[in-house]
């Protein structure tokens, strides 16, 4: 059970992190090809890796 906390924790802490990303790309008005690119990059990587724990998380259950 203690694991399953942690894992639920640190699923929780990468939706925050997502949500600040994505409140600093709006608050920012960033118009940068180049960073908007990189963005979506660390968007894309941010949700392969929540996904990835969760389905890591499953299969342990």
């Amino acid at each position: 059970m203690n694991k399953q906390k942690t894992v639920e924790a640190i699923l929780l802490k990468i939706s925050v992190v997502q949500d600040e990303l994505h409140k600093l790309l709006n608050k920012e008005n960033i118009c940068s090809e180049k960073v908007i690119g990189k963005s979506h990059a660390l968007d894309n990587l941010i949700v392969q890796y929540y996904n990835y724990i969760k389905k890591t998380n499953d299969k342990i259950r």
